[in-house]
């Protein structure tokens, strides 16, 4: 008797205890919607600026990659990003930061936390002309979500004959 006493008063305990602990906390407002990651991708296009500005508003728009460009002809890196998460005004925060390295390793064009537009998409014009050196250049991107607070990274590298 002594010993169904003993578990019925424990298991009385244990049961009140649990029950007195706060909910867990959300660390983010209900009002903002996550996503499970953010997809980025960064394309090389040799298209005319007019027509790459096209495709770019458009919400179906085909940009090619280039794996390799020539010199003299029109040259952009293309940054498209999807799946940020939303700020409580449904809008997404996301910055891109675009170096493009030479084939020696040194720094051949910059910029500094670009704000991706509403599309996703952005375009940053590289200018490679008769003097610009041959060889491989290297594309890196970082991607920043800043109201989900995670980047990533994104390299692409091609040729320029």
């Amino acid at each position: 008797m002594n010993g169904t006493l003993l578990v019925a008063t424990l298991a009385w305990a244990l049961a009140t205890v649990s029950s007195a602990q706060p909910p867990p906390q959300n660390p983010q407002p209900d009002n903002l919607t996550p996503s499970t990651a953010t997809q980025s991708e960064v394309l090389i296009s040799t298209l005319a600026p007019a027509e790459l500005k096209k495709q770019i508003a458009a919400e179906k728009g085909t940009i090619e990659h280039k794996s390799e460009v020539e010199r003299g002809g029109p040259v952009a890196v293309v940054v498209r990003s999807t799946g940020c998460m939303k700020d409580v005004e449904g809008r997404c925060d996301i910055t891109a930061k675009v170096t493009v390295y030479s084939p020696d390793g040194s720094v051949f064009h910059e910029t500094k936390a670009l704000d991706l537009p509403p599309t996703g998409r952005l375009v940053v014009p590289l200018k490679i002309d008769a003097s610009t050196g041959t060889g491989l250049y290297k594309v890196v991107v970082t991607i920043r979500d800043l109201t989900a607070r995670r980047f990533g990274v994104v390299e692409r590298r091609f040729a320029v004959k």
